[in-house]
């Protein structure tokens, strides 16, 4: 058995990113490359500064948006409604209600 370890390069990197087609697959993809890399920032009004979230965050916050609504039962092609504004930091637990 090797001790050595696989080297990622750009190259490797752009191959694995090409074969993401949608965003929920890039997200992971990110973040088990570069994992504490900046993603996004979203700006917060109430400190009015510019706030940073990296891929590991994110792809936290999308597991737990899809729990939330795995949640609700929902059937493929249901409309769900949450009954506050959604935003980055936003936190899916408040309550989500499905709508026919």
């Amino acid at each position: 058995m090797s001790n050595q370890r696989t080297v990622d390069n750009s190259a490797q990197r752009l191959a694995a990113l090409k074969q993401c087609t949608t965003l929920d697959q890039f997200v992971p993809l990110r973040a088990s490359l570069t994992g504490g890399e900046i993603a996004l920032k979203q700006f917060d009004r109430t400190t009015n500064t510019w706030e940073p979230l990296s891929y590991l965050e994110l792809n936290d916050r999308i597991v737990e948006w899809r729990k939330a609504l795995a949640g609700l039962g929902l059937t493929r092609g249901a409309r769900a409604f949450c009954s506050t504004i959604p935003s980055i930091t936003y936190s899916p637990t408040r309550q989500c209600l499905q709508t026919q």
